[in-house]
């Protein structure tokens, strides 16, 4: 469950930013405790975390990314890079 609201709030920040990413993992990892306490309310909180998935892919793989993000990506991969690096050094 922690994983799965990672993901819902890695996806989300790809396309709309930091603060809306963090606001959606937040939101998610809420409804899936809260689907682990409430009988019934397990599969809701996966279909609707996964339904909003599908509609943030819809709509943000149709505008532009957030700039910040894509400045983030490229520079995680350059220190991945690095650091793949030395370890074979």
């Amino acid at each position: 469950m922690l994983i799965a609201a990672l993901v819902c709030g890695l996806v989300t920040a790809y396309y709309f930013g930091l603060r809306p990413g963090v606001a959606a993992a937040i939101v998610a990892f809420a409804l899936f405790l809260a689907g682990a306490w409430i009988p019934g309310l397990g599969l809701i909180s996966y279909v609707a975390v996964g339904g909003g998935l599908a509609g943030v892919y819809a709509v943000g793989s149709r505008r532009p990314r957030d700039p910040t993000i894509a400045r983030a990506l490229h520079a995680g991969k350059r220190l991945a890079g690095r650091a793949w690096k030395k370890r074979d050094e």
